[in-house]
């Protein structure tokens, strides 16, 4: 007859499940310090209990009686990360019967490998940048994970970058691209061209799979003037009378393309063919140059003014 456990030998049957799901199964048999199974005697029933490292399991039966030294374990779900380093032992404990002691024998682990589960979630390597008007974004790299934040792999589909909020301005580029083929191939898609154009402000940039069952992911981009393109008269002159400021002082602006104004520090000249009096150099403050005291000292019959950006040169 065997004697008292002494060692547990594994045989694997699977070692490769999905993540999330049932698919791994192993044989334990209990065994005497000799190497015999114990089929008869009070340890022939004996519990055998599973334990992970690099995962959580999650569910299935982790305690099995055994069956004549005999313990199936085929229900074992494991949730993780697929590129950890999972092992799944094994362990009996029982009574001695030399003093009483309690003992655990415990098996050397078996390496079990976990594959992705299916696709669940759009992720994204970053959540917000800021931009000028009509310039290229930043890359934004997506990336189809299943319900344990495991990459996928070899998806078909197409993910769709569209203006979720904001208004006034238009989302340009590639807009929609689908996955690359292949067994083996990460499912991530990079976006490296896109660019807004329109009224500045904050617009949120959806990411959305073409199938269901994918939560989307957004992508905040906060959109800011482009290059000033054009000197824009918000307010002109009027009220000229000989030697008197207008009673309506012209206000100026810097536009970029898109006739958002552009702050810049720069300032503005009036210059007329007409003697012009009064503080003909304004400062751009707040994305204006408002003049104060222009006036006409004649009234010659042409009244034209001019303007021009002078510090810096436009």
């Amino acid at each position: 007859m065997a004697g008292e456990p002494g060692a547990l030998s594994v045989s694997p049957v699977v070692t490769t499940s999905v993540v999330g799901q049932t698919g791994l199964q192993f044989t334990v048999t209990v065994r005497d310090a000799f190497g015999n199974a114990i089929t008869a005697g009070e340890h022939k029933n004996i519990t055998v209990s599973a334990s992970v490292s690099g995962a959580t399991l999650v569910s299935g039966t982790q305690t099995r009686s055994s069956n004549a030294g005999v313990a199936t374990f085929n229900s074992l779900v494991l949730s993780g990360s697929t590129s950890n380093t999972i092992t799944v032992s094994f362990a009996v404990t029982f009574n001695r019967l030399s003093d009483g002691q309690a003992t655990t024998v415990t098996s050397s682990g078996t390496l079990v490998t976990l594959t992705p589960g299916a696709p669940s979630q759009l992720v994204i390597d970053s959540t917000s940048q800021t931009q000028l008007n009509r310039s290229t974004l930043s890359q934004v790299a997506v990336r189809m994970l299943d319900s344990f934040g495991n990459q996928t792999v070899s998806q078909s589909g197409s993910i769709n970058a569209v203006i979720g909020s904001g208004s006034g301005a238009t989302l340009v580029g590639t807009t929609s691209s689908a996955f690359a083929s292949g067994a083996t191939t990460p499912a991530v898609i990079t976006f490296s061209n896109l660019a807004l154009q329109g009224t500045v402000g904050t617009y949120r940039i959806d990411f959305n799979f073409s199938g269901a069952g994918v939560s989307s992911v957004s992508h905040t981009v906060t959109l800011t003037p482009g290059a000033a393109t054009r000197l824009s008269l918000d307010t002109s002159a009027s009220g000229a009378r000989a030697g008197l400021i207008f009673t309506q002082q012209p206000r100026l602006s810097l536009r970029d393309i898109d006739n958002n104004l552009v702050p810049v520090n720069a300032s503005i000249s009036a210059t007329s063919v007409t003697t012009l009096t009064g503080t003909t150099l304004s400062e751009i403050v707040d994305g204006y140059a408002t003049f104060s005291n222009l006036a006409f000292e004649s009234n010659a019959s042409a009244k034209t003014l001019s303007y021009r950006v002078t510090a810096p040169a436009q």
